[in-house]
């Protein structure tokens, strides 16, 4: 009796609350809410289903939208490296920052 207890006491504590897009994400702006808000509603579905929601599917697109937005931020900011290849010199392109910082 007293390991049905605990079992039942663990399986309650463990499940996930729905996320609350005003009150859970505190000090995020709102691109960066919104794509922690869409992985978290994923991860809370995923416990009530038997199917497989991919939710790390959308962290790594979350991810990779994070490194867009840093790139542009630097861009606008003239803060990027500057790729010297053999017959020329350019600015780094997003395909080269995703290389070297992923």
């Amino acid at each position: 009796m007293k390991y049905i207890i605990l079992i039942l006491i663990l399986f309650v504590s463990c499940s996930m609350s729905k996320p609350n897009m005003k009150e859970d994400y505190v000090g995020l702006n709102d691109i960066e809410k919104k794509l922690q808000y869409e992985y978290d509603m994923c991860c809370y579905a995923q416990q009530y289903t038997d199917t497989d929601l991919d939710c790390d599917n959308i962290k790594k697109r979350n991810s990779k939208i994070k490194l867009i937005l840093i790139f542009n931020t630097l861009k606008e900011s003239n803060l990027l490296p500057i790729i010297y290849r053999k017959n020329s010199s350019d600015p780094m392109t997003f395909d080269d920052y995703y290389k070297f910082v992923k």
